[in-house]
């Protein structure tokens, strides 16, 4: 499943953006493990492009065993025509990041220890530009 969605209210340092396009995306196996992502398109008129992307790339793989090393190969060699950046690019990773979900929803882990990783803190940085905006209730 492909939703597009708006976030609004968005600014920083050099300009305001008025829209934030994005696009969510689920995939269910057929032992009811929902992967999710989301991918973030910058422009809203690129949704009508990565959507249908992703969908074909879906098609594709119906049926198959979550592997996402070997998916990710596999969509590779099928966009060896169509070119393997850009939108399809975007459309894969969106895919790719639905399918270490659903791994690490069957093992039982976060996908940090999934990978090898721990829970902990994320260090973070102030933009001094991001979010000027204060939201309004």
């Amino acid at each position: 499943m492909v939703n597009s969605c708006w976030s609004n209210r968005l600014a920083q340092g050099a300009h305001s953006i008025p829209e934030w396009p994005f696009i969510l995306i689920d995939v269910k196996t057929k032992e009811g493990i929902i992967g999710r992502s989301y991918l973030e398109s910058y422009l809203k008129d690129a949704i009508r492009y990565i959507g249908p992307i992703i969908l074909d790339l879906a098609e594709t793989f119906k049926g198959a065993s979550v592997a996402p090393l070997d998916i990710y190969q596999k969509a590779m060699g099928q966009l060896h025509l169509l070119g393997r950046h850009g939108l399809t690019l975007i459309a894969l990773a969106g895919i790719d990041m639905a399918m270490w979900d659903i791994r690490a929803k069957a093992a039982g882990l976060r996908l940090v220890e999934l990978l090898g990783g721990s829970v902990g803190p994320v260090r973070g940085y102030n933009t001094n530009g991001l979010w000027l905006i204060p939201w309004k209730n």
